[in-house]
């Protein structure tokens, strides 16, 4: 189960790597020396000591490091006087977002503690963290993992229970060598970074659109913390039953379930090209469960894990469609109502503005249980129930 978030600062939260860039240029300017984008763009992702040990070995300067670390940052608070700070659009709304469904959060940078107390604070999200650990604090940096299960362990979580958000290829592997699940954050500002060790990579959104779109919140990064995992998505829980999602391995259960269905299923015919051919059922698994198509869940109990049946949505055109089935051995227990509200609870957070179910004018318990959840009857058409939430 994911517990924790943790960031990266630099390039994830703040554009910073060019303003670093920017900064050491000027530098090196008064030192009279150029620094150019190819020798610089190694060092991103690694610490300020390691940059000025391999600038003074590499430049022959007889500065110290202290003192080179000092003209760096004078340069830096330059360009934030000039420009202020690069902040990444949406990352504060997205740290919220988190913040408020529950999640710890921890920042684990390379930065020093002041710079990273001074962009949050900037960034106005120092209050929304848990746990703020600098590479300064820890005995090796990135790409050792260090930084990140100093996190877990202030945050008094399991390394399996993270997910890490990075831009760099020395934090991604800091956070697989760490057992964290890990995103990669495609920041065109942060070099050509090799971010395929990642198990989802969130690229470069259009020119309108921010980085951290609304849809990014709580339940996406649990999705791909269990998909990463190798675990189904839990897509909603409620007292006795949670709605999960289905696996390929399963494919004998869901024949089952539909060979039993077929006084409900003919809408879902058409709607998976209902057939007991294991390769297309499959497909569908394959296919409604990437990210935010709607698709059918399979309504298990809490208590053991059976499957009780199937509930979810349908996406038909102009309208979304809300469909279940229970096995006819729980039917009777209150089950079907349970896995209903599971799922408006679900449409709700999908921001959807109305569902529809279909429901035969004769299946009295149906329209009962359509009802009681708050449908109301389509007079104009015979198999319709309309609900908007």
């Amino acid at each position: 189960m994911l517990k924790a978030v943790l960031f990266d600062m630099d390039g994830v939260l703040l554009d910073t790597e060019r303003l670093h860039y920017q900064a050491n240029i000027r530098a090196m300017k008064e030192l009279g020396q150029t620094l150019s984008w190819d020798y610089y763009k190694q060092f991103i992702g690694t610490t300020l000591t390691y940059m000025w040990e391999t600038i003074q070995k590499d430049y022959h300067l007889s500065w110290s490091l202290e003192e080179l670390r000092k003209l760096g940052d004078s340069k830096k608070k330059e360009i934030l006087q000039e420009e202020g700070y690069p902040f990444i659009d949406g990352a504060a709304e997205f740290v919220g977002r988190l913040k408020e469904d529950g999640l710890l959060l921890a920042l684990a940078s390379s930065s020093t503690p002041e710079a990273i107390s001074d962009n949050l604070k900037a960034l106005g999200v120092e209050e929304c963290f848990d746990q703020v650990v600098s590479s300064f604090e820890v005995e090796h940096r990135k790409p050792a993992p260090d930084v990140f299960l100093e996190a877990a362990r202030r945050l008094g979580v399991k390394p399996e229970e993270c997910i890490v958000i990075e831009d760099t290829f020395y934090g991604l592997y800091a956070g697989k060598s760490a057992g964290m699940t890990c995103i990669g954050f495609k920041n065109p500002n942060s070099g050509d970074q090799d971010l395929s060790n990642a198990d989802y990579l969130l690229e470069f959104p259009g020119e309108e659109e921010a980085y951290f779109r609304e849809e990014l919140d709580g339940d996406f990064l649990r999705k791909i913390h269990a998909h990463a995992l190798g675990y189904p998505w839990i897509a909603g829980k409620g007292n006795r039953v949670y709605l999960r999602e289905m696996q390929k391995s399963e494919l004998g259960s869901l024949e089952k379930i539909f060979g039993q269905g077929r006084d409900f299923s003919s809408n879902w015919k058409k709607d998976i090209e209902f057939s007991f051919d294991k390769e297309r059922l499959s497909s569908y698994i394959s296919h409604v469960y990437s990210f935010y198509e709607y698709g059918y869940y399979l309504l298990c109990r809490r208590e053991d894990g059976r499957i009780l049946g199937l509930c979810g949505l349908s996406n038909q055109g102009k309208r979304v469609y809300l469909g279940y089935y229970l096995l006819p051995e729980y039917r009777g227990m209150g089950y079907g109502q349970e896995g209903v509200k599971l799922v408006m609870d679900l449409a709700k957070r999908e921001e959807l503005k109305e569902i529809y179910c279909r429901i035969r004018r004769d299946n009295e318990k149906s329209r009962k249980l359509a009802k009681a959840v708050g449908f109301q009857e389509l007079q104009q058409e015979a198999e319709v129930f309309f609900c908007k939430l």
